[in-house]
């Protein structure tokens, strides 16, 4: 599935979901994921790649981006338009909708935040990896924010005080709490060595193998925002693995919802509450 016999290249969808994005920083996305698809295609390892353009809020500068890249992107772009805004997690599964109808299925299904900014060999380097290493279902990269600071996507199990700690108290001096931080994000990871096994990752760029995504029917669409990542991370079958493959490289400009206002505060903690209600309570 996903691959052509005579060249063995891979097919890759990729679902990008769009709710008033900042339109410079969405622009740099879909140009550095375009440079990316381009450069796999021209090394081989891919012969197509179809992207899923979820709009939730019909913002009048996403018709010229999707316009800048359509002529030199290497496959179709589909524009879904649901008529309002059914959040994160819903939005990627119309998608992955669109997949299961479809009788050309792809390899790979890349999940992509519109404040992600890809390495140019960043599709190649996860195809790569993917195809030589069957047990991994989901692979997640290394990280930089904006200012170039490492930012840790994989976690450990969460505990409400780690979360509360992480979004209120995130410089603390407390040895405990520092300690706690360091094993939940973490931090231990390196810029070179691969895990072949994280528990969770994070939602903002995930390169999933589209057969394992579909058999976990894409994410839970109780979570509007927040936690959703963590959920399908936690439902994935013991027979797949979630890779931290450091060679992956991008930049994340978005997170920290608490500095987002009170609606996002709201979404987090409501999310929270639901993640902790069913995959189990732990506190410290």
């Amino acid at each position: 599935m996903g691959k052509t016999p005579d060249t063995g290249a891979c097919s890759l969808s990729i679902s990008l979901v769009h709710y008033h994005s900042d339109a410079t920083l969405l622009a740099q996305t879909m140009h550095s994921c375009q440079e990316a698809v381009i450069l796999a295609k021209e090394e081989g390892l891919l012969f197509k790649a179809t992207l899923f353009f979820v709009e939730n809020s019909e913002d009048e500068y996403v018709k010229g981006i999707l316009l800048g890249i359509k002529h030199h992107w290497p496959g179709e772009i589909h524009v879904i338009r649901p008529g309002r805004n059914l959040g994160f997690g819903a939005g990627h599964n119309l998608a992955l909708e669109r997949l299961l109808k479809s009788h050309d299925s792809s390899a790979f299904h890349l999940i992509l935040n519109p404040d992600v900014i890809l390495n140019r060999d960043a599709i190649s380097k996860a195809i790569e990896f993917m195809l030589t290493h069957s047990q991994t279902a989901c692979l997640t990269p290394f990280c930089v924010n904006g200012e170039g600071k490492k930012v840790y996507l994989c976690k450990q199990y969460p505990s409400v005080l780690l979360l509360v700690a992480r979004s209120l108290f995130k410089d603390t001096k407390l040895n405990f709490l520092q300690r706690r931080l360091h094993d939940y994000e973490m931090r231990g990871l390196t810029e070179e060595v691969v895990v072949e096994s994280v528990p969770i990752a994070s939602g903002c760029f995930m390169f999933w193998r589209t057969q394992a995504l579909l058999e976990l029917r894409g994410f839970d669409t109780r979570f509007f925002l927040y936690f959703e990542d963590f959920d399908l991370s936690l439902r994935l079958d013991k027979e797949w693995r979630i890779s931290y493959v450091p060679q992956v490289k991008i930049t994340h400009f978005g997170g920290n919802a608490f500095q987002k206002g009170l609606r996002h505060i709201y979404l987090f903690c409501k999310s929270g509450f639901r993640f902790f209600q069913k995959h189990g309570w732990r506190w410290v």
